[in-house]
């Protein structure tokens, strides 16, 4: 069936400027209760106010910002101390962050299509809906691991809401969308069947299965895109990794937990995203449960137990 995509003219007003002005904004509407949200006009306005009086940058943020923009969408969904520390510290460079709203907007009806394409490819297996889907343009401090991300970073913040940032200026974003859009489906519903929560005592071993996991499933669906943190590590590098940090499998301590996702002075980059597609890829071979209904909710436990990580 064809998707059919309702576009909503949402108008706002910054009221706490000394004039408001009122910006409309695309909020898109798709098939399963599913929107799709972006915030760029907020950050426009924030842009166009800081230019004309740069000495109140910090205040026409947090106005705009920290003010309207986290209380029109994030108040009062359970993700308000994710969103308060993504949105923490105003973007400084103008003009280029100006040029990457700009690539932003010149790429709505792309972005929204790839998005409802990886939906309707996830659904396929796994389902989950009323998803809202929140665009943030790139912060240009960040270029350098946007190219690395290969312009598309995603973060689900609970069972129905996803955040995306995306630099369209970055090639073969649109292949490396469709990914970030899989990987971060399966995270909700991970939440959503309540198979995982934020809130419980999340240990290291169940972030390694729950990254993992993702990334095998949006391999399932698109085998032909390689991400660089699945495959960070050899396998005599995984085993190595895993050998050192095994005794913290339980360990609830989410900053050194980071350090081994993402990598530090200590840990290789990427070390246990590359550890946990590594880690389900060996229980899928040696249980042959290839269908994803077949392992999406096995126990982090029971996949380390029956794979060929001791």
């Amino acid at each position: 069936m064809k998707t059919k995509i309702q576009i909503c003219f949402l108008i706002f007003s910054i009221a706490c400027t000394n004039s408001p002005i009122e910006e409309a904004q695309y909020e898109f509407r798709l098939n399963e209760g599913d929107s799709v949200i972006f915030l760029s006009p907020y950050f426009s306005q924030f842009v166009n106010q800081a230019k004309n009086d740069p000495e109140k940058l910090n205040s026409y943020y947090d106005a705009i910002i920290k003010d309207s923009l986290y209380h029109n969408y994030f108040v009062g969904k359970g993700t308000e101390g994710i969103i308060s520390g993504i949105i923490s510290n105003p973007i400084s460079n103008l003009e280029d962050f100006d040029s990457n709203i700009v690539q932003l907007n010149l790429n709505i009806q792309s972005i929204v299509s790839e998005i409802t394409k990886a939906l309707e490819a996830s659904r396929k297996y796994i389902s989950n809906t009323k998803l809202s889907i929140y665009v943030f343009p790139s912060d240009p401090s960040n270029f350098k691991s946007m190219q690395i991300m290969g312009g598309v970073s995603g973060i689900t913040v609970s069972s129905k809401n996803i955040l995306l940032f995306i630099d369209p200026s970055i090639e073969n974003w649109e292949l490396n969308l469709r990914q970030a859009i899989a990987h971060e489906y399966f995270h909700t519903y991970m939440l959503d069947t309540k198979f995982v929560s934020f809130e419980d005592d999340f240990t290291l071993l169940d972030y390694i299965i729950f990254e993992g996991k993702a990334d095998v499933f949006a391999q399932y669906i698109y085998p032909d895109i390689k991400v660089p943190w699945s495959y960070a590590l050899e396998d005599n590098q995984a085993h190595e990794l895993w050998g050192r940090i095994k005794h913290l499998q339980n360990s609830t301590d989410y900053l050194h937990q980071r350090q081994i996702m993402f990598g530090s002075n200590v840990y290789p980059k990427w070390g246990g995203y590359s550890l946990g597609f590594k880690m389900m890829h060996s229980f899928i071979k040696n249980t042959s449960k290839t269908e994803i209904d077949t392992w999406a909710l096995v126990k982090p436990h029971e996949i380390l137990e029956k794979s060929d990580f001791k």
